[in-house]
C-alpha cells in the first residue's frame, strides 16, 4: 500500500524562505528556485515570489521517517543545494 503525502513546501540547502521562479505560461516546464532558469525564456513573463524551504535532513527528522527507499530529484538546476540540504542521509 502506498503511503503519498505532498508538503507544501521546496527542499533546500538552508531553512527559511527562498525565492521561487515560475512562467506564466500554460504548459511551463521550468519553474525553479534557482534563478538561472529564469533567464532561459525572455519571451515569457516571469513571476517571483516567496516560498518555505527546508533541508531535506530537517525534513526527515521531523516527519520521523524510519527509512528511505528512493529519493528522485527533478528540481531544474537546484540539485546541488538539495543534495547537500541532506546532510546525514
Amino acid at each position: 500500500q502506498l503511503n503519498i503525502q505532498a508538503f507544501p513546501i521546496a527542499l533546500s540547502n538552508e531553512n527559511g524562505s527562498a525565492t521561487f521562479y515560475d512562467y506564466a505560461a500554460e504548459h511551463q516546464y521550468s519553474a525553479s528556485l534557482h534563478q538561472q532558469m529564469s533567464l532561459d525564456r525572455p519571451d515569457l513573463q516571469l513571476h517571483a515570489y516567496e516560498v518555505p524551504v527546508k533541508r531535506l535532513d530537517a525534513f526527515i527528522q521531523e516527519q520521523d521517517l524510519s527509512g528511505i527507499d528512493l529519493i528522485k530529484l527533478d528540481v531544474e538546476m537546484f540539485e546541488p543545494e538539495v543534495l547537500e540540504g541532506m546532510g546525514e542521509y
